[in-house]
C-alpha cells in the first residue's frame, strides 16, 4: 500500500482546515496517511465540526517539534510551514506522495500542494505588486524578515514549489497564483457537505444570516452597518451571527460585545455552535451575508446549497459559487449593498429567480464531487511518476 503524508500545521476552524480533515478522511480508505501537524489534533472535535470520520480511520499523526513559542502561539503559520518543510525533506524516504494542505510547499522533490491563497514568496509578490500586499501582507522591513527567518529554517526554495503538482480552490485563487509563480493550477473547489435542511422558502424568516470566525478581517461592522441601513428603509430584518471571536477578551471582542449591545433589538449572537444546530438556523433564513473578499469561502457555499440567498463582496473567489446570480448578489461598497438587497427582498419573483440560479450553480459543490476529483489527481500523480 502506498504511504501518503498529509502535510498541514494545526488544525482549527477555518476552510483550510477542513479541507485536510476531507482530505486525510478521503485518502486513508485507499492508502497508508500519515497527518503531518505542528499540534496534537482533537480528532474527534474535528469529526464533529466538518462530518468526517477520522477517529474510526486507522490514521498515523506525527508531531513536529519546534519551539514551544511558535508551535503555541495562535499566529506564525508560516514559520510552521517551515518547520514541516525540514521535516518533510528529512523523512520524504518514508512516502510515497507529499500532499500539503496549506499552501507552498517546498519538500525537496515533487509533491502535490494545495493553495488557498499564496504566501511564501516576497520577491515573487513585491515583482507582482498583487492584492496579497495591498491587502493580506503588507509588503515591509519586519514582513521581509519574517519570512528569510522561515527560509532559513527549511532552506526554501521556490524552484522546489514550482515542481509541485499545484491545485488551488478557486479559478481567482489559480489566476493569482499563475501570475505569482508563472505555474499552472488545477481548481479543486473545497468539499461541502450536503447535510442541509430543505425548509420551504415561505417558511423562512426575513432573517440574515452569517457563519465564520468574529474578527476585523471579516468585517461584521460594515454588515451591520449595511443591514442598519437596510432596515431604515421600512423593513423588519434580523441578523444572526454564528462562530466565535477571535481572540477572547481582546480589544476586538470588547468591540464587537459593545456593538452586539447596541443593536440588541435585532442582532443576534449565536456563538460557536454545534453543526446539527447551526444547520437548523440555517433553515430559518432567507438570507445570507459576508463582507470579506473571501478565496473560496466554504461557509458561502454551506449557506447557497442550504437554500439561502447570500450576499456578497463583488471580489474574490467566492463569486464561482453564486454565477449568473452574482448581478442581484456582488456588491462594491455599502451603498451598493442597501440597493441589492432592497431590489432582491421587494421582489418575489427575482427571489425565485436567484434561488433556481443557485441551486443550479452549487450542484457541484459536494463531498462527492470533491472526493472523486481528488482521488482522481492522486492516482495520476502516481502514474506520472512512475513513468521513466
Amino acid at each position: 500500500m502506498k504511504r501518503i503524508a498529509v502535510v498541514h500545521p494545526e488544525l482549527g476552524l477555518g476552510g483550510p482546515d477542513a479541507v485536510a480533515a476531507w482530505i486525510v478522511d478521503i485518502l486513508s480508505e485507499n492508502f497508508g496517511v500519515d497527518f503531518i501537524l505542528c499540534k496534537e489534533p482533537d480528532l474527534e472535535r474535528i469529526d464533529n465540526l466538518y462530518g468526517t470520520s477520522l477517529c474510526k480511520k486507522n490514521i498515523g499523526v506525527k508531531v513536529v517539534d519546534m519551539p514551544s513559542f511558535i508551535k503555541n502561539s495562535a499566529k506564525g503559520r508560516l514559520l510552521k510551514q517551515h518547520f514541516l518543510m525540514r521535516y518533510c525533506k528529512k523523512n520524504s524516504a518514508q512516502y510515497d506522495l507529499l500532499f500539503s494542505t496549506y499552501n507552498e510547499m517546498d519538500f525537496g522533490q515533487k509533491g502535490i500542494q494545495y493553495i488557498h491563497f499564496p504566501s511564501m514568496d516576497s520577491a515573487q509578490n513585491a515583482q507582482h505588486n498583487l492584492i496579497i500586499n495591498k491587502c493580506y501582507y503588507k509588503d515591509s522591513l519586519i514582513r521581509n524578515l519574517y519570512l528569510l527567518l522561515g527560509k532559513t529554517i527549511s532552506s526554501y526554495r521556490t524552484g522546489s514549489v514550482l515542481r509541485n503538482f499545484t491545485l488551488v480552490n478557486s479559478d481567482w485563487t489559480g489566476k493569482i497564483v499563475q501570475n505569482l509563480y508563472g505555474c499552472n493550477t488545477r481548481t479543486l473547489y473545497p468539499p461541502v457537505p450536503d447535510d442541509f435542511l430543505n425548509t420551504e422558502w415561505g417558511l423562512r424568516k426575513d432573517s440574515f444570516v452569517y457563519v465564520g470566525i468574529i474578527s476585523p478581517d471579516k468585517k461584521i461592522a460594515e454588515i451591520i452597518s449595511i443591514l442598519s441601513k437596510v432596515k431604515g428603509k421600512g423593513f423588519n430584518l434580523t441578523l444572526r451571527l454564528i462562530g466565535r471571536v477571535r481572540g477572547e477578551g481582546s480589544g476586538y471582542d470588547k468591540a464587537f460585545r459593545e456593538m452586539l449591545d447596541k443593536h440588541r433589538e435585532w442582532v443576534i449572537y449565536e456563538g460557536a455552535l454545534p453543526r446539527a444546530r447551526m444547520l437548523e438556523i440555517i433553515s430559518q433564513c432567507k438570507y445570507g451575508i459576508h463582507a470579506k473578499k473571501e478565496h473560496f469561502g466554504i461557509s458561502i457555499a454551506e449557506l447557497a446549497k442550504a437554500g439561502c440567498i447570500p450576499f456578497i463582496p463583488n471580489e474574490g473567489g467566492h463569486l464561482e459559487i453564486v454565477g449568473e446570480a452574482k448581478d442581484f448578489l456582488a456588491f462594491s461598497d455599502e451603498e451598493d449593498a442597501v440597493q441589492k438587497i432592497t431590489a432582491v427582498l421587494t421582489n418575489d419573483s427575482l427571489q425565485s429567480s436567484i434561488r433556481e440560479k443557485l441551486k443550479q450553480v452549487t450542484a457541484r459543490f459536494s463531498i462527492s464531487s470533491f472526493k472523486e476529483s481528488l482521488l482522481r489527481i492522486v492516482e495520476d500523480f502516481f502514474e506520472q511518476k512512475e513513468i521513466p
